[in-house]
């Protein structure tokens, strides 16, 4: 048997392996996952008096309402850093500039689109948070957060 043949058969023997392998791992977390979700109680506690205690505070009627306007701040800085985060890892993968990687290129309408979009959504950032600090200063009530 010459040489590349045995390589071709060790290769595929070796990815059969780690298909096995994963497909284990695979079963094992689905496993876990389904003994989690099983063990939950039956009720939850929640959070339902402590949101409703601090109603007065919110500035609004609804709980829901009040716990998406007081922790709003929290979420959007989140998404930002999962945008910054990968931001930073398309800059890296730029960086790399090798030969042997080809090109994307970008259509038209996803760069106008672009163009476009963010901007817009940088600005629609900006006003609801202007939005939201004239609202706390007029009400001048601490919201949960």
């Amino acid at each position: 048997m010459p040489a590349a043949e045995k390589m071709r058969v060790k290769k595929a023997a070796m990815n059969s392996a780690a298909s096995i392998l994963l497909s284990a791992l695979m079963v094992l977390l689905a496993a876990a996952l389904g003994y989690a979700v099983l063990s939950l109680p039956g009720e939850a506690s929640g959070l339902s008096r402590v949101v409703a205690s601090q109603m007065g505070n919110s500035g609004v009627d609804h709980s829901v309402t009040a716990v998406l306007l007081s922790f709003r701040g929290y979420d959007t800085l989140l998404e930002m850093a999962v945008l910054l985060l990968a931001l930073l890892g398309v800059w890296s993968l730029a960086a790399n500039n090798h030969s042997d990687v080809a090109t994307v290129s970008i259509s038209p309408v996803l760069a106008a689109l672009l163009r476009l979009l963010a901007p817009v959504m940088i600005l629609w950032r900006v006003i609801c948070y202007g939005w939201e600090a004239m609202r706390r200063a007029v009400h001048s009530r601490p919201v949960l957060c």
